[in-house]
């Protein structure tokens, strides 16, 4: 198990790690050597496929016209749809007191996206920018998700094709409809 994931951690569960492989070192005599975390590009392996999904999320939001909501439509007549992938992350690891803002941090960087502090020890990566979809996309083609969020992230390619565009009813209707199952 070690070997498996050994050398390619990027968070403050490292520390977690290391005390695994002193108890190994101790117990066992095993001479395991402690590795830094990994500080390779994001884009050189699965790692953020692989924390996508188990944190990421991906949504469609439908604004003005688009929306469910009357209310909505008379505050923009128009309508607009978002498409928005998101890591959120406590901002410290209480038991070690280690920022997990450096990484975040990083995956912003990689989709030209800002953080931003939900509450006191919440972070948010967003990446909703239309222009910056590109980036989502060329990242997630390259290192596809495995479970349950590749679905969402499908979706949200469905609804990335009708953004900029005069949606009729019928494309309206399916949006909400893909929107019914994120």
């Amino acid at each position: 198990m070690i070997n498996l994931i050994y050398g390619k951690l990027r968070t403050p569960k490292i520390k977690y790690l290391h005390r695994v492989i002193d108890h190994l070192n101790l117990l066992y005599n095993a001479n395991i050597e402690k590795l830094s975390l990994d500080n390779n590009s994001l884009e050189s392996n699965t790692w953020l496929a692989g924390i996508t999904d188990a944190d990421g999320h991906f949504q469609i939001r439908l604004e003005g016209n688009y929306g469910l909501n009357k209310y909505i439509s008379l505050a923009n007549p128009r309508g607009r749809i978002k498409c928005i992938f998101s890591i959120k992350q406590r901002a410290i690891d209480k038991p070690t007191g280690d920022s997990y803002v450096p990484f975040i941090l990083k995956i912003a960087d990689l989709f030209q996206c800002k953080i931003k502090y939900e509450s006191e020890n919440i972070i948010i990566f967003l990446a909703q920018v239309d222009s910056k979809h590109r980036l989502t996309k060329s990242y997630f083609d390259k290192y596809p998700l495995m479970i349950s969020k590749h679905l969402g992230y499908l979706w949200v390619l469905q609804a990335l094709d009708c953004l900029g565009k005069h949606l009729i009813d019928r494309e309206i209707i399916n949006i909400r409809a893909i929107k019914f199952y994120e």
